[in-house]
């Protein structure tokens, strides 16, 4: 039996949609929280496919800039605490400002007829300063339902280091 927990419901609402304009409607009502979104994948790894027909699939990138990486010279400055320590810390920090972590949930069916995509970066999860132009933090959202796209196609492109989907929905998201 499916969780049918009141967190549960905008999700399960969203995969159930047939018409793209019914997602983007759905979307503008709705608030994804962790305990939803993490109720939807125990419920798919559980692979009870006579309750919930979705399977399950993660991938995370982090991409760290060359520049940004720590020398043998930057190291023995940290170790020794002279003026390429002042060099490193500064390194380190950028890092944390210039890094992009991004992860994808991919839920689809045995036949992958019906699949739902669901992605994001450190950026997107902001509450502020992002590029959603609503703001707040947020999680974008494909499915079978963006013509342009198969589960296979949108799995390769985005694990092949793409975030860019067109069509893709904004979804607001509550940590």
């Amino acid at each position: 039996m499916i969780d049918n927990s009141p967190s549960l419901k905008p999700l399960l609402e969203l995969m159930q949609c047939r018409k793209l304009k019914e997602v983007k409607k759905l979307a503008n009502k709705i608030e994804i929280s962790n305990d939803s979104f993490t109720k939807l994948i125990l419920l798919a790894q559980a692979e009870k496919l006579d309750t919930f027909p979705y399977l399950y699939q993660i991938h995370c990138r982090e991409h760290q800039p060359k520049h940004l990486h720590l020398t043998d010279k930057d190291l023995k400055g940290i170790v020794n605490n002279d003026v390429d320590a002042t060099k490193a810390m500064s390194k380190i920090n950028q890092m944390f400002k210039e890094r992009k972590w991004t992860v994808g949930h991919m839920f689809y069916t045995l036949d992958f007829k019906f699949w739902h995509f669901f992605y994001f970066d450190l950026k997107d999860m902001a509450t502020e300063d992002n590029h959603w132009k609503f703001g707040g933090s947020h999680i974008h959202y494909i499915s079978d339902l963006n013509p342009q796209y198969t589960a296979k196609s949108a799995w390769e492109q985005f694990i092949n280091g793409s975030k860019s989907f067109g069509g893709d929905v904004h979804l607001r998201y509550k940590k």
